[in-house]
């Protein structure tokens, strides 16, 4: 991970837009807000609810009258007035995960074997799965979960390791994380499991006993799936990282003996209000995917 960053990836004008840090908790139909902001009172907040937005802001006057009162040699609490907008919990309406899954089921596979299961998880069936692995990660237990098949390579090498490297940096860079930031970066990590706040979760699985070209079949429905969602108004986020814990999964959805967790796919409704921004292919990455044409 240490390869992913870099000292210029912290950006105080990124972090000071996203100033104060927040949690929003979602927990027996209510949503918890955690502010960090210290030296502030309840009474220095405003909340205001509008829509599916909910938006919270300081009318603190602490910072002038520390001011006037200390010589600083050394300030960073940061007393100043804030705005942040948050999108509430949207649930996804379930006739539009029917209509992509009846799309995503004419991907193309070899021979039409269609090698794919899914399993949809809503809920408390989430929450739990959610739980389980978060409590294994904080008991040290997730290291004993291994995954079933290697995704990426053990040894990076060229043009691959610069695209990785240069998502890695805009990422961090966006979120305000610093190098040596190592609780920051594993929290967000973790948010892989919180399926990044989005309400439906999808499992989709293959029979294990099939040979590799079934990945190129799989991956084909995976693209349906995503396509398809955004035909609905819906965003995705596939996630291998959730096939490290295949097996605790497999309790959960009560997977057949031979199912192998292939991915994992957060379903919900973009956050407009978050920092992070989606990164396209440049120009010249389409080019140098093109091969030559022959004379």
């Amino acid at each position: 991970m240490d390869e992913l960053f870099d000292d210029r990836w912290f950006n105080f004008e990124t972090y000071n837009k996203t100033f104060p840090a927040v949690n929003a908790i979602e927990k027996d139909n209510q949503v918890l807000l955690e502010i960090a902001v210290p030296g502030m009172d309840k009474k220095d907040f405003e909340i205001e609810i509008e829509n599916d937005l909910i938006s919270v802001s300081s009318t603190s006057k602490r910072q002038k009258e520390l001011e006037d009162s200390f010589n600083y040699n050394r300030q960073e609490f940061n007393y100043n007035s804030f705005h942040r907008t948050f999108s509430l919990p949207k649930e996804v309406d379930q006739s539009k995960i029917k209509k992509v899954l009846e799309g995503a089921a004419f991907a193309p596979s070899g021979h039409n074997i269609q090698p794919w299961h899914v399993y949809v998880v809503t809920g408390d069936k989430k929450k739990k799965i959610t739980n389980e692995i978060i409590n294994s990660i904080e008991s040290g237990e997730a290291k004993n979960f291994k995954q079933e098949f290697d995704y990426y390579p053990t040894e990076w090498y060229e043009p691959y390791i610069s695209r990785r490297r240069a998502v890695g940096f805009e990422l961090y860079k966006l979120l305000g994380i610093a190098k040596d930031d190592y609780e920051a970066r594993n929290k967000q990590m973790q948010e892989n499991f919180h399926f990044f706040g989005a309400p439906l979760g999808m499992f989709i699985t293959m029979d294990r006993r099939l040979a590799t070209g079934t990945f190129m079949d799989v991956g084909m429905f995976i693209q349906s799936i995503l396509v398809g969602a955004r035909g609905e108004g819906l965003h995705t986020c596939g996630q291998v990282a959730f096939t490290r814990f295949h097996t605790l999964i497999a309790g959960h959805l009560g997977f057949k003996e031979n199912e192998m967790l292939v991915c994992g796919v957060s379903i919900g409704y973009e956050d407009t209000n978050a920092c992070l921004l989606y990164t396209s292919p440049s120009p010249r990455d389409v080019e140098e995917s093109r091969m030559p044409s022959s004379a």
